[in-house]
């Protein structure tokens, strides 16, 4: 059985992420996996060079701020486009007895999960859109349809009163009711919003 350094080194280059320790001095002190994305250089050429000899000047700045701050004992996640590529990049201090003096960081990319991302936003919004849809004809035809039928319904109501008005009182009271039950439910369905 291997031992557990040589298992983390193994683990360490053939991970998909890359992986860095840089010293105080920000240099290179390792490199795992595929540097190139992250930094523009492959590994062999980073290692034991300090950030400001191996990157181009913008680049050393915003990387050297960084380690500095992990060197200082700062954490942090960053969340970065490197050309077509979005890459997660975590960067934190590596304390030994009680102080940081070495910073490192791992950079994976989450290109396929910020796909997926706007995939489900699309999904979302078009449902909502849908259900907007829907709610907006259900709301057409409950004011149009269900409000022409309540009001035909209303307008029979006082025929049937007015037939039955002199012959049966009894009929014509319980026939006002039905309207006055009918009344709020027409001005909710008249007052319901077609869009």
């Amino acid at each position: 059985m291997p031992d557990s350094d040589s298992l983390a080194e193994a683990f360490l280059t053939q991970s998909p992420a890359c992986s860095w320790i840089v010293g105080e001095q920000c240099e290179f002190q390792k490199v795992y996996g595929d540097s190139l994305p992250v930094f523009g250089r492959p590994a062999a050429q980073l290692m034991g060079q300090r950030l400001v000899d191996a990157l181009d000047k913008e680049a050393a700045a915003v990387w050297c701020d960084r380690m500095a701050r992990a060197l200082g004992g700062e954490s942090f996640l960053l969340r970065e486009r490197r050309g077509s590529a979005a890459w997660h990049i975590s960067i934190f201090p590596i304390r030994r007895e009680g102080h940081p003096d070495l910073a490192a960081g791992t950079a994976t990319e989450v290109t396929i999960w910020n796909k997926a991302e706007r995939e489900l936003r699309t999904t979302v919004l078009s449902a909502l859109r849908a259900q907007e849809f829907e709610r907006s004809m259900f709301s057409k035809f409950l004011h149009d349809s269900v409000g022409q039928n309540l009001t035909g319904l209303g307008l029979q109501l006082d025929l049937a009163r007015m037939d039955v008005e002199k012959i049966s009182p009894e009929t014509c009271r319980r026939i006002a009711e039905i309207q006055k039950v009918l009344e709020p439910i027409m001005e909710q369905v008249a007052n319901t919003p077609t869009s």
